[in-house]
Order: structure tokens, then sequence, then C-alpha cells
């Protein structure tokens, strides 16, 4: 295109006759009213090409947005049952990589699960929930007059008949109760929370409640809940009973196991805290609260068995036959029951066998004298023929 100023120029001189008619077509073009609807004809249809290809680009986003965000799956593309009552522990991937571990005994029931809400009721019962961080989802857990609200971390719930345990292993939730002070408590990451659900009423019985569970700062903060490091673990108590031996093991560890086996004056506790161990996939810790039973209360009743369960570890678990041995003849001198008794005496004579050739066949001829046809009579003459062989 050319401008007036170039057309004066052009026009001031000689020009050819060529070149006129050419100036002077692009003047009419440019004069032309069909010509210049055209081209804005053009430029609408321009506009509106691109209109709608980013109304489709929307459209499509929408819905696959929509894909994504609908309720929340099962890993393989099942839709979440009504509840779970597990008769066994349950394991529950989740299409968004969350993940619940409902130990056998619970019953959690689904309330909704939305694009933005996923809520269960858990009934009774412990489990463990690892929710994936910065999902479009808020979880929402009740039991009962309790709340527990989170958007993505790692924590687990135990609901039993009178009380509540909240244990938060990674991220923070919301604990929302009438039974905790100010009606919300947040607990982070090593937090550990029990309610006692038998406090009814609200005021002092709620502050009273969560006083035996936190030790409150003289600011009204509450950061150091029960189960801080610096408290008494007491959840492994509650675990035993729950017969989940490993749990109660994972409160506790290794030192605290050991701490109380040192310190604890009763019997029955120290035997507890030995199938902690023993149970839990540690059996070597279990060695100290038998020892202690054995040496500091022999003339308890638990003393014999005590001796006879340590016996079984040396010969099962440490490969130690002569100790097992002289474990075994210790529980029958403390007094085990009957059946026991029979027993003992024949695995002495089994444990002496790999370890004294001579001792083994003595013990083998001192069970057969008192048990002629006991249980272990077959086992026991097979050490005494062994014997006769050349």
């Amino acid at each position: 295109m050319i401008d007036s100023n170039s057309i004066k120029q052009a026009l001031s001189g000689p020009l050819p006759e060529a070149r006129k008619n050419k100036l002077w077509q692009e003047i009419e073009v440019r004069r032309d009213p069909v010509v210049i609807y055209a081209g804005k004809i053009r430029n609408m249809r321009i506009l509106m090409a691109s209109v709608l290809i980013l109304l489709f680009v929307g459209i499509s986003s929408v819905i696959m947005w929509n894909k994504k965000a609908g309720p929340l799956l099962i890993s393989d593309g099942e839709s979440l049952p009504a509840k779970y009552a597990a008769s066994s522990d349950v394991n529950v991937d989740f299409s968004d990589d969350s993940n619940l571990k409902i130990k056998k005994g619970a019953l959690l029931e689904v309330l909704d699960n939305s694009a933005t809400s996923m809520r269960f009721s858990l009934r009774t019962g412990r489990v463990d929930f690892n929710i994936t961080p910065g999902g479009p989802r808020k979880w929402i857990i009740d039991c009962g007059e309790l709340q527990v609200e989170v958007v993505g971390t790692k924590f687990s719930i135990f609901r039993r008949k009178n009380s509540i345990d909240v244990q938060v292993l990674r991220g923070a939730v919301l604990v929302k109760s009438q039974l905790v002070t100010d009606g919300v408590q947040r607990l982070n990451a090593g937090d550990v929370l029990r309610v006692d659900m038998q406090k009814k009423s609200t005021g002092t019985a709620a502050k009273s409640a969560l006083a035996k569970l936190v030790k409150k700062p003289k600011k009204a903060s509450l950061k150091k809940i029960e189960m801080n490091k610096k408290h008494e673990k007491t959840l492994w108590r509650d675990y035993v009973q729950s017969g989940e031996y490993k749990e109660a093991y994972d409160q506790l560890g290794e030192e605290g196991l050991k701490t109380l086996s040192q310190n604890s004056k009763v019997p029955s506790e120290l035997f507890m805290l030995s199938d902690i161990a023993r149970l839990g996939g540690h059996p070597q810790d279990a060695v100290l609260p038998l020892q202690t039973i054995i040496s500091d209360f022999s003339d308890d009743s638990k003393a014999g068995l005590a001796a006879y369960t340590l016996a079984r570890l040396y010969f099962e678990q440490f490969n130690r036959p002569g100790d097992a041995a002289q474990m075994y003849q210790k529980a029958i001198m403390l007094g085990i029951p009957a059946g026991m008794a029979e027993s003992a005496m024949a695995k002495k004579a089994i444990a002496y066998a790999k370890h004294d050739r001579q001792k083994s066949l003595i013990a083998a001829q001192e069970y057969l004298i008192k048990y002629p046809e006991g249980r272990y009579r077959q086992r026991i003459l097979q050490i005494v023929n062994n014997d006769k062989k050349p």
C-alpha cells in the first residue's frame, strides 16, 4: 500500500502510463466499500474461529477435570463399598494414592464421597490413614462426639468403647469435640491425643478429661500432649489388649521397654513387656523382663512360666541349646502346670541332644521313667536309640 505523498511525488514528474494505471487501481480499491466489507468479514471469521477454539479447549478441560475430580475410587477402578467390617486386617488403596489400613475388628462406614469431600464414620476399632497431600478433597472422620479433619497427612485413629486415640505421624490434623479445650485441638507430627468418652459433659468435665492427657504450659497453647518424648508412653497397654504387639513395641521402643523392665515391680507387667518384644518381632528384648521375673520374683506363680518362655527363646530363636536345657530345668524347679512340666522335661532332653550327648541321655531316661507313656515318648526314644548306635 502507498501513501498520498508518494502519489504526489510520482505525479509531479513524468510517469509511465502503466505505473499511472496501477496507482489509480490501488486508489479505487481503497475507496471501494465492497472490498472494505469483505475485509471486515474475513477478520470477523478469524475472530469467531479463535473464540470457538478457546471455547472447545475450555469445555474439554472442564470435562477432563470432572473425570478426575469425581468420587474417589479404589485403585482398581471399583467404587468404595458402603462400609468396611474388617474380620481381618484390610488394606485399601485409592485412585489418588491415598491408603487405609483397617485393623481387624474395625467398622468403618463411608458417609460422603465427592469431588471435594471424603467422610467416614469410625464406629469402632483402629484405622491407619495415609492421605496424599495436596488433593482436592477434605477428609473428615467422625468418631461419635469427636471429629478429625485433614487435607493430607498420615495418622491413625483407635476408637474403643470409652476412649479414642488420635496419633499423627506426618502433617497435622484438627480434632473437634466438646471434650477438648475450646472445642478444637491441633495435633502435629509426633503428637498423640487420647479423649475419655465417658466425660460426656462440657465445661469442667471436658477440661478434666483433657488434663489427663496434656501437660498444660503456662500459656493457653497446648502443644505438649501425652506421648511426647518427655512423658510416659501409656498407649502400649491398649495395643496389647487388642493383640497389636508390633504397635505396642513401636510405641515403647527399645529404650522404653528396657527402662520399664528395669523399673517395674509387677511380674504380670514384666511378662506383658516380654510378650510385646517377643510377639512384636524383637525377641532379644524379651530376655531382660523374663530374667527379671526369674531373679527378682522367684516366688511368684509367673516365675516358672517366665523360665519356660526364656528356654524356648534360647532354643528356637538364639540357637543356645545348652542354656535352653538349663532354663527348662529351672522352669520345672520354679513350678509350672503339669502339662508344661512334661513338655519342659522332654524339651530339656531334646535341647541337650544338640549340646551334650551324655546329659541328653540322662534327661531322656528321666523323662521315660516319669512319663513312660508320655506324649514325647517316640521322640525321646530316638535319643536313647541313637546313643546305642556304634
